[in-house]
């Protein structure tokens, strides 16, 4: 578990699943699927997320320069 959010409207859970990081050089590819759970007013939702982010190595330090999200799968 990575986070987890509550209050009197929505309490929130997000897993991630499946990550892979490809290294090239100075530059990395980063994707997991991150599945989230929650209820907001007494309404349940779950997404299933695909992520995508690029990393770039300047001067030593990672830095993220690209990053893209797809829902895969939404129930509710």
């Amino acid at each position: 578990m990575v986070s987890t959010k509550t209050s009197a409207l929505c309490a929130a859970i997000v897993f991630l699943f499946e990550p892979i990081v490809k290294l090239h050089d100075n530059f990395a590819i980063s994707i997991f699927i991150c599945h989230t759970s929650k209820t907001a007013r007494g309404k349940h939702q779950e997404k299933r997320i695909k992520f995508y982010d690029g990393w770039k190595n300047i001067n030593g330090q990672w830095k993220a320069v690209s990053s893209q999200a797809t829902v895969i799968e939404e129930t509710q």
